[in-house]
């Protein structure tokens, strides 16, 4: 039996496109001073408020990046069948 079905998710397609969305996911981060800055001037925050909004997002962001594949499958029985 030969087995030469190739997996969806090798395709440079689709590892192109995870490397554009992690690329400005990481952009924003990168920018996040500038937005923070914009904002500060916009809704006339202080210093207090301006770093309150920069820890959520930080926390947020690294919450969401750190978990982003802990407990994956356990409530599905396993990865999606693309993937196998």
């Amino acid at each position: 039996m030969n087995n030469t079905s190739r997996n969806p998710m090798d395709r440079k397609r689709v590892i192109l496109s995870a490397v554009v969305l992690s690329a400005l996911g990481a952009m924003f981060y990168n920018l996040l001073p500038m937005f923070l800055g914009v904002a500060q001037d916009y809704r006339e925050l202080d210093n207090k408020g301006i770093g309150l909004l920069s820890s959520m997002f930080f926390a947020g962001y690294t919450l969401t990046t750190s978990t982003a594949f802990s407990g994956y499958g356990e409530s599905t029985g396993g990865p999606p069948r693309c993937w196998r």
